[in-house]
């Protein structure tokens, strides 16, 4: 079986997560998964279900809210850190990938230098794009308490 993941070639958790099956709602296993690949962020989830068997789903994008808050259970959330140089360029690549309304952007301001705090891989998607427009940033893991 393959085990829960946060990205790509990030950490792992031995055990599936309980989720009912979309299909019947019987309690299942589930693993999830999300990574960043050719400038896309990308998510899964296969169900064990005792009844249906085994559910497969993926997409790309931000996985739903529910599946993307039991990643951030599994794994923490993650910060996207900009030097104050690359602040304007850095918000603009964040407000384009996420595609920000002017307020939410003007949001991001007020919390600078931490631009962006998700998963590991949605972090790591936005430095990845922060790098292809020639700016530097760090992923960091947030403490428990928050910082």
């Amino acid at each position: 079986p393959r085990q829960l993941m946060s990205v790509a070639r990030g950490g792992a958790v031995d055990q599936p997560i309980p989720m009912p099956c979309p299909a019947c709602g019987q309690d299942g296993a589930a693993q999830l998964s999300q990574s960043a690949r050719s400038g896309q962020l990308r998510w899964s989830r296969s169900i064990d279900c005792p009844t249906c068997g085994v559910i497969e789903e993926d997409d790309i994008g931000f996985p739903p809210e529910p599946l993307r808050e039991k990643i951030l259970q599994g794994f923490g959330r993650w910060t996207l850190v900009v030097g104050d140089a690359d602040r304007l360029a850095a918000i603009g690549v964040v407000r384009s990938a996420l595609k920000l309304s002017m307020q939410e952007t003007a949001a991001r301001k007020h919390a600078f230098p931490v631009l962006y705090i998700g998963t590991k891989a949605e972090a790591e998607w936005l430095g990845a794009l922060m790098g292809a427009s020639g700016i530097a940033s760090e992923v960091t893991r947030m403490s428990e308490d928050g910082n």
